[in-house]
């Protein structure tokens, strides 16, 4: 079944599990916050901590690292 009926999504990405691909998904982590408006879109983060200053929240540097990384 496809999980983002409108938008390609080939690998079927859905991670908080919501039925809902991430290509499409308005909050991908599920933590209340849309995407555009979350520091950390892939890990729970309600508060919208940044301890270190730099916009995004510290547990995501390693995801957003490892996209840069990989491009």
């Amino acid at each position: 079944m496809d999980n983002c009926l409108y938008t390609a999504n080939s690998e079927q990405a859905d991670t908080d599990g919501d039925g809902i691909g991430d290509r499409c998904d308005n909050d991908i982590d599920d933590d209340g916050i849309d995407n555009e408006d979350d520091n950390c879109p892939y890990v729970v983060n309600i508060l919208q901590s940044d301890s270190d200053g730099e916009i995004i929240h510290f547990l995501q540097t390693p995801v957003i690292n490892a996209v840069f990384s990989s491009a």
